[in-house]
């Protein structure tokens, strides 16, 4: 072997990073005291929890609340159905916003408009997993 030595420095520099991601996976699915799901949707510690001291820090807190006898987990207004800490990614439930005609008045427009602000939060849209539609009516957006 030529280069025995720069083998065993670039073996030893990676080892700190083996070892963090094998640490990684003996992270708790959850803290100790603190609930593991919501209803039937998983909530997986590192870095969500339901409440403040079971989250890694607010932002990530979820609320676990009772609607028609059954526990349902939200980040704030939304429902969040689905949780994946390998894919970095949360599942909420959001309304549509709309504004149209009414049948018989085509002179003034009824409207609902529902937004969510991710400014300031670990949260951002996903450009893969979201998407936009508009229909007219004689037009159709996807």
């Amino acid at each position: 072997m030529k280069y025995p030595r720069l083998l065993l420095r670039l073996l030893l520099l990676s080892l700190p990073a083996v070892l963090v991601l094998a640490a990684a996976d003996d992270l708790p699915a959850h803290l100790p005291g603190c609930p593991s799901t919501c209803g039937n949707v998983a909530i997986p510690y590192d870095p969500f929890g339901i409440g403040d001291q079971c989250a890694i820090h607010s932002g990530f807190n979820i609320t676990c609340a009772p609607v028609n006898g059954t526990e349902r987990p939200y980040k704030g207004a939304f429902e969040v159905t689905k949780i994946s800490a390998p894919d970095a990614k949360a599942w909420m439930k959001m309304g549509i916003s709309w504004r149209c005609y009414g049948q018989t008045d085509t002179r003034n427009m009824t409207e609902y408009s529902l937004w969510q602000n991710f400014t300031n939060t670990p949260f951002r849209f996903s450009h893969d997993d979201n998407k936009f539609s508009s229909s007219v009516a004689t037009r159709l957006a996807i």
